[in-house]
């Protein structure tokens, strides 16, 4: 018989677009010989739409007998932009019946960090003299609008007059996406 080992689908662990080039996971598979005849001229192929965007190495022993193994590697390309990357691999060799998985790379997208604007805040006029704590207090939201999560929110006041008035911080300082 004629067959190898199950090579399963591998899934990459996720990038950011703008990762540094060679920071991608390389992936070592093992072709292992599971049959009793001998395999000859193993090689390993990628097909597909995303083919282009896969390095893969051909194994350095292509003839196995009933046991033996070799191994090759296979990763995801330098500077792929935002998306998800799939392509099959194939493993061949004479008298083998194709051995077929998929390798699958998602790169996400940089994460923006924005927050809802917050409009112009104006407080109603007071009289010289004025009971302290008559003063009107506004309550304001901060929401994050963006794709990243924010963390260590904090707010201030500035401007000519900013000691003139009281703040508090937000009394969560972390805020999810979205």
């Amino acid at each position: 018989t004629y067959t190898i080992d199950t090579i399963s689908n591998q899934t990459f662990p996720a990038l950011t677009t703008g990762y540094t080039n060679g920071t991608q996971e390389t992936k070592t598979l093992t072709i292992q010989n599971t049959g009793t005849g001998s395999l000859a001229n193993v090689a390993v192929a990628l097909s597909g739409t995303n083919a282009g965007d896969f390095d893969i190495t051909q194994p350095p022993v292509t003839s196995l007998t009933s046991g033996d193994s070799t191994t090759f590697t296979v990763k995801a390309k330098d500077d792929l932009v935002a998306g998800t990357y799939t392509a099959t691999v194939i493993v061949s060799a004479d008298n083998l019946t194709p051995v077929m998985f998929t390798v699958t790379q998602i790169v996400s997208a940089v994460p923006t960090y924005t927050i809802d604007t917050i409009s112009n805040q104006t407080f109603p006029a007071l009289t010289t003299g004025y009971t302290n704590g008559t003063q009107e207090t506004k309550t304001l939201t901060i929401a994050n609008t963006g794709t990243g999560n924010l963390a260590n929110v904090a707010v201030a006041v500035s401007g000519t007059n900013a000691g003139d008035f009281d703040i508090t911080q937000p009394p969560v300082k972390s805020l999810t996406s979205g």
